[in-house]
């Protein structure tokens, strides 16, 4: 008796269809196998076993079991057509030996089903998949727009810091600087100097009086703003050094009257000149006004302040100048009498302490 080797199975579409029944079979073709074993033992055959390359198969869910497919596969049963390419299988392949066929049909290669890789479904092939999109996605950037970068120099809050010039006409100064910070829209600091002076002259009974103005005030201030517009509250303390210096002459012989004794005045009389000098006693003075106006907020602005500074006592002194013709004795008494005038006149203007502040200009902040 002579043993042949053929198709295991005539087509893959009818292996996958049967395929469930691969442990009966194998079941059935281990007792065929053994028993025409026994046989050829008998008839001194021999057969050389068939070999079957099973390396690469794997094993499938039941084509026609529809709900383990689908769960398995994540395919319809359609998907695993024989002899197709699946989206995830491969196409047939030659087996690489011929495997026992015991149908008696003539073939000459044994079709291996199409299978579904399980490679397909391992984390490596996500990660693989996901570099593919990435790297899609990012082929041409040029169709996406870049998003504008942010502006640097936007100024997303409104401005602290201000420095701000003043011209006005004021008991302070003619010219002001300020240098302040605005900690919000109703309270601003500023520290800043006010200089300037003035001259006044005027005759009275032929004597010609000659004053000047010499005014110099640093300032730290606080403004309030209660209803969040111009209108302010201003409170702080200013280092004054303010003083009036004057002179009493006359080009014609005329009097002057000190402590009650009148002397002549003139070139030709006993006093040529007297000079006076007018100042306050505390140069660090507290200061409350009223005002209209932002000196430190940005742009033209248009200012206005009406208060009182508190710098003390005022004090005059008053300096003779005696004519070098007049006997000694004459010269001691004008001085003496001098420095009672001089006494006289403090007393009398001791109790004007508050010296008033009035303002009116424009200021420009940056």
């Amino acid at each position: 008796m002579t043993f042949s080797t053929n198709n295991f199975g005539a087509s893959n579409s009818a292996l996958a269809s049967n395929f469930y029944r691969i442990p009966g079979a194998l079941a059935v073709a281990g007792c065929a196998v053994l028993a025409l074993a026994t046989v050829a033992s008998a008839n001194n055959l021999t057969a050389e076993p068939a070999m079957i390359n099973l390396e690469s198969a794997a094993i499938l869910p039941l084509p026609d079991a529809h709900a383990s497919s689908t769960i398995q596969t994540g395919l319809e049963p359609e998907s695993l057509e024989a002899g197709k390419q699946s989206e995830v299988g491969f196409p047939a392949e030659t087996l690489d030996t011929p495997a026992p066929n015991f149908s008696g049909a003539e073939s000459t290669e044994v079709l291996r089903p199409s299978v579904v890789s399980l490679d397909a479904y391992s984390p490596l092939k996500a990660v693989e998949a996901s570099q593919s999109v990435a790297e899609a996605l990012g082929r041409d950037n040029s169709s996406i727009a870049a998003a504008p970068a942010p502006d640097s120099t936007t100024t997303t809050e409104p401005k602290k810091w201000g420095v701000g010039v003043r011209a006005q006409a004021s008991t302070l100064g003619l010219f002001g600087v300020d240098a302040g910070y605005m900690f919000s829209d109703r309270f601003h600091a500023r520290l800043g100097f006010d200089v300037g002076g003035f001259g006044y002259n005027t005759t009275n009974s032929g004597v010609d009086y000659d004053a000047t103005a010499s005014l110099s005030n640093i300032h730290l201030l606080g403004d309030y703003f209660p209803f969040g517009g111009g209108l302010r509250l201003t409170g702080g303390l200013i280092l004054q050094n303010n003083r009036v210096t004057g002179n009493a002459k006359t080009s014609s012989n005329g009097t002057v009257t000190l402590d009650g004794q009148t002397y002549t005045l003139g070139a030709a009389g006993q006093v040529s000149n007297i000079a006076a000098e007018a100042s306050y006693g505390s140069g660090v003075a507290p200061y409350l006004g009223i005002g209209y106006g932002t000196p430190i907020s940005p742009g033209l602005s248009f200012n206005a302040e009406l208060g009182v500074m508190f710098p003390g006592s005022p004090s005059v002194r008053l300096t003779p100048t005696v004519s070098p013709l007049v006997p000694q004795a004459t010269a001691n008494q004008i001085i003496q009498q001098t420095r009672q005038q001089e006494a006289t006149t403090n007393r009398d203007i001791a109790g004007f302490t508050v010296y008033p502040v009035l303002s009116i200009g424009i200021s420009y902040a940056f």
